[in-house]
C-alpha cells in the first residue's frame, strides 16, 4: 500500500448506501461540506473484478475495470477497507485491504491498481483544493499503471517528463477542450490517447493512467471536481 497516511485513509459510514451502483468518470462535482471528507474510487486492476467491503459490509460489487465511484461526502474516523475478487465469500483474505483515519475538509482518492512491476495495490492521493482564476482550470495527470515512466503532452506540448508510477504531476491551463496522450519515456509512440479532456472553468480534473501494455490495457479514467 503507497502514499497511505495510517496506513490506508478510507470511506466512511456515509458510502454504505451511497456508493452501490454510483459510476462517473467525468462529470464535474461540487465541493462537499467542510465537515465531511470526499471519497473517490478507482479500479484500476484490469480484467479483475472486485467487491469492496467496508467494515465488513459489501459496498460496490463488481466494481470492473476503468470504474469510477464517487465522490461521496463521509464522516470523518476510522475505518477499514477490503477488497477481494468478485464472489470471494465476504470473510475470505482481502486482495487488498487497509485501515486508517479519514479527516474532514479531505478530498482523497483511493485507487486499486498496478505498481510498476503489475502487482497489485492500493494507492491514496490526497487532492489539492486550489484557489483558480475565472477562465483558468487545473489539469493532474497521475501514473498508476505497469509502466517504467510516462511522458504526456496536452494540446501538443510536452507537460511532464518521464512521470513514474505512482506519482504525479499538475499544471494550471486556460479552461479549453485539450488533447492528452502519453508515451513512454524515450520514445514518440503513443500508448494512452489522444483524450478529449474538458478543463472547465475553475475546476479540478485528474487523468489516471491505468492498465498494463504487457496485457494491452493501457488506458486511462478521469475525475473531476470544482475548485473552492
Amino acid at each position: 500500500m503507497r502514499y497511505l497516511r495510517n496506513a490506508l485513509a478510507s470511506l466512511g459510514a456515509a458510502a454504505l448506501v451511497t456508493a452501490v451502483g454510483v459510476a462517473n468518470a467525468s462529470a464535474t462535482t461540487p465541493r462537499t461540506d467542510p465537515a465531511v471528507a470526499d471519497a473517490t474510487i478507482v479500479q484500476g486492476l484490469p480484467k479483475t473484478p472486485l467487491d469492496v467491503y467496508l467494515n465488513g459490509t459489501e459496498v460496490i460489487q463488481d466494481f470492473r475495470f476503468k470504474g469510477v465511484v464517487g465522490p461521496l461526502p463521509l464522516l470523518p474516523g476510522r475505518y477499514h477497507v477490503a477488497i477481494r475478487l468478485h464472489g470471494s465469500k465476504p470473510g475470505s483474505k482481502p486482495l487488498l485491504s487497509g485501515t486508517g483515519v479519514l479527516v474532514a475538509g479531505e478530498n482523497i482518492t483511493i485507487v486499486a491498481d498496478l505498481t510498476a512491476t503489475g502487482n497489485p495495490d492500493l494507492t491514496a492521493f490526497w487532492n489539492p483544493n486550489p484557489e483558480l482564476a475565472s477562465g483558468r482550470a487545473e489539469l493532474i495527470v497521475r501514473n498508476v499503471a505497469e509502466d517504467a515512466g510516462l511522458n504526456v503532452y496536452a494540446g501538443g506540448l510536452r507537460i511532464f517528463r518521464d512521470l513514474t508510477n505512482p506519482n504525479g504531476g499538475n499544471i494550471r491551463l486556460p479552461s479549453e477542450w485539450v488533447n492528452v496522450r502519453m508515451t513512454p519515456f524515450g520514445s514518440d509512440t503513443t500508448v494512452i490517447g489522444p483524450v478529449a479532456v474538458h478543463l472547465r472553468d475553475q475546476t479540478v480534473t485528474i487523468v489516471y493512467a491505468i492498465g498494463s501494455a504487457a496485457t494491452d490495457t493501457l488506458t486511462s479514467v478521469q475525475q473531476t471536481y470544482s475548485a473552492s
